[in-house]
């Protein structure tokens, strides 16, 4: 049979109940009751014991306990009051059953209570026995007790200790000492622990008191910070709220943890922590600031370009280039690329002391223009396009995007001498073309002057072979002929003062005599240039070593340029630079040739050679 079931009603009683469990009724019928008894007006009285027959056989020993009678009404109570019988529980429904429940919630709870408290005793008694032995404590202030060993753990660990005044020495660098206290139980001894910038402590130590281990954390003071700067006037932040200037003094809490900032325009910001010094209560921050690089912000017009500085990758415009503090009060470059446009380069020169902001370098970008390269053969003939002038051979020209497409009139002229003309298409933007312009020779009369005093070595075989070559460029309709000075004296074919038609026969004649020349030492130069003037010619081509002077070229009209020929002067790369030469064959329309004699054979200079 469930012990937990009420005596009376037979439900289960309540497990956090202990008046049921030690009762053996349930909340309910105790209720039941309480309400017959305020209904009733008398006390309940409860069943009768049961017999003795009827007591379990587990209990013998039991004995019912018989319960009073409930009082007799009071004497001056009114008899007209109605007497409520009380509740009489038969004998007959007490059985040992019930009795025998009873006893074992009893006996259930009391085993319950006793292991409880042999639990409690066993755990008190493991621990105390941990602790080890309780120093000796003295029953009375008369009474004597033996002296205490005391721990002592002090932080900071550098901190100093006394005790009565006496330093103590530490056992170790971790800051714990070890102290013995007197055994006089109303002996009082005062314990200092002090430390630079950290708040004193005392306090009284006593046997008595039986503590055997002591720890004393110093609290620190508030620590003065001095912030200092090179240069002064750089601005202070902590924790990002403006203190002020250096040189500046502030007062900081030493468990706060902060963050410095000092800032000056035009020098690198310094960031870091603030820590409490190890010793004291005063922090001194010296910073010497360094140049900061400047910052450039590159912008062009359309954006998208890819920027470089000074041939190094900078990224998509619009972009801030950070420029190191070694650059300050240089010049640098920057060019902006993007496709379909023209590159666009600007030179930027920067400051040495920046102001905080960014440079802004703008760069507009135009559309790609188109470009011809316009040869031409003989070179160094001066080109014109469309009517304008771009110099001599071979010559750069630039169109606008608009141009692309359309047709140009290029033309090359050596002034007297060779012409040529064509036309083009300008290719599309961005795109470059060249153009091979072959002039024609324009002069009728064509004399070639051969004075080589260099005698017949390597530079008069230059010379002759670039002879021949002009010689075979000649066209039917145009005379020539070849005079040169020799060893005899004047050399001339067909004759002095004549000339021929440049037809295939004469030109393999005139080969030969010019294989045939064997030039002098020092020629009669002034009698060659009078017999070139005999055949009229309306343009020379004069052959000439490096010993050429001015007097010797007075015959070809140094006076009246008005009918004066065309002057074309060919040599050998001379070491000294015949500035003469080249201004006399410019007043006579012509040009001046330089030939190399390396490393090519026939390598050809105009005049901006010499220079």
């Amino acid at each position: 049979m469930n012990p937990l079931l009420c005596e009376r009603c037979g439900r289960d009683l309540e497990s956090d109940d202990a008046i049921s469990i030690i009762e053996g009724i349930c909340c309910a019928c105790r209720r039941h009751d309480a309400r017959e008894q305020i209904r009733t007006g008398s006390r309940h009285v409860p069943p009768a014991p049961p017999t003795a027959a009827a007591q379990s056989p587990r209990f013998p020993h039991r004995r019912p306990v018989p319960r009073p009678a409930p009082p007799a009404p009071a004497a001056g109570r009114s008899a007209s009051l109605p007497v409520r019988p009380a509740l009489v529980t038969p004998a007959s429904t007490i059985d040992g059953e019930s009795i025998a429940r009873s006893s074992r919630r009893r006996r259930d709870l009391a085993i319950g209570v006793g292991v409880g408290l042999l639990l409690t005793f066993a755990a008190t008694g493991y621990f105390i026995s941990k602790r080890g032995p309780a120093p000796a404590l003295a029953i009375s202030s008369g009474e004597r007790t033996g002296s205490l060993p005391i721990r002592l753990t002090v932080k900071p660990a550098w901190a100093e200790v006394t005790l009565d005044g006496q330093p103590i020495q530490p056992e170790n660098d971790n800051g714990q000492f070890q102290l013995t206290l007197p055994g006089e139980p109303d002996e009082l001894k005062w314990l200092n622990v002090a430390a630079e910038g950290y708040h004193e402590v005392r306090r009284p130590l006593s046997a008595l008191g039986g503590v055997d281990d002591i720890s004393i954390e110093l609290v620190q003071k508030p620590i003065e910070v001095a912030i200092r700067s090179e240069p002064p006037n750089a601005k202070v932040w902590i924790d990002e709220q403006f203190k002020g200037t250096t040189p500046l003094d502030l007062t900081l809490l030493s468990w706060e943890s902060s963050r410095l900032a000092v800032r000056h325009d035009g020098y690198e910001a310094v960031e870091q922590p603030i820590r409490p010094p190890a010793k004291g209560n005063r922090l001194e921050l010296n910073f010497d600031l360094k140049p900061a690089g400047l910052l450039v912000r590159v912008e062009t017009q359309p954006p998208g370009a890819i920027v470089t500085v000074d041939g190094r990758a900078g990224g998509t415009t619009p972009v801030d280039l950070p420029i190191s503090a070694e650059q300050r009060g240089s010049e640098i470059q920057i060019v902006a690329a993007l496709a379909g446009y023209e590159p666009a380069t600007h030179r930027l020169q920067l400051p040495e002391v920046g102001d905080g902001q960014p440079i802004v370098a703008r760069l507009a970008l135009s559309r790609p223009q188109c470009e011809l390269i316009v040869q031409t053969d003989p070179p160094g003939a001066e080109v014109l396009v469309a009517g304008k002038s771009y110099g001599a051979s071979p010559a750069q020209v630039r169109f606008g995007p608009e141009y692309a497409g359309q047709r140009v009139q290029i033309e090359g002229r050596i002034p007297g001498t060779y012409a040529g003309r064509t036309s083009v298409l300008v290719p599309p933007g961005g795109q470059k073309r060249e153009v091979l312009l072959e002039m024609e020779m324009t002069g009728q009369r064509v004399v070639f002057l051969v004075l080589s005093p260099t005698g017949a070595g390597a530079d008069h075989a230059l010379l002759t072979d670039h002879l021949v070559e002009q010689i075979h460029r000649l066209e039917e309709r145009q005379h020539f002929a070849v005079l040169a000075c020799t060893i005899e004296g004047i050399a001339a074919w067909p004759a002095i003062g004549e000339t021929v038609p440049a037809t295939s026969d004469n030109k393999i004649r005139a080969y030969d005599h010019v294989r045939g020349i064997r030039p002098s030492a020092r020629g009669a130069v002034p009698q060659a240039m009078q017999a070139a003037m005999q055949a009229q010619p309306n343009t020379i081509w004069l052959y000439a070593g490096p010993k050429l002077v001015t007097d010797d070229l007075l015959p070809l009209g140094a006076a009246d340029l008005t009918n004066a020929p065309t002057v074309n002067a060919v040599q050998i790369a001379p070491r000294y630079k015949p500035k003469w030469l080249e201004s006399f064959v410019q007043a006579r329309g012509g040009m001046l040739m330089v030939i190399e004699p390396a490393p090519r054979r026939l390598a050809v200079q105009d005049s901006a050679a010499l220079d």
